[in-house]
């Protein structure tokens, strides 16, 4: 992700300490390199740092923890 928006790269990493994506817990879960509370951990992950980068837009923000809410369903 960060390579395919390197304009934004730069201030995500300065906000967000531990980066995760979709595509990394994918290959994971594809090459079974991850455990289910692992995978549960990313998505939590990945659903903080959404929260914590875009902080202040509420419309994106409203969206996000719906996602995360449905995230944590599956579990």
């Amino acid at each position: 992700v960060l390579a395919a928006y390197p304009e934004v790269a730069k201030s995500y990493l300065e906000v967000i300490q531990e980066p995760m994506d979709l595509g990394t817990l994918y290959l994971k879960t594809h090459h079974k390199e991850i455990s289910v509370d692992e995978l549960r951990r990313g998505l939590q992950l990945i659903t903080a740092n959404a929260l914590l980068f875009n902080e202040g837009c509420s419309w994106l923000e409203s969206l996000i923890q719906h996602l995360g809410h449905t995230a944590e369903g599956l579990f």
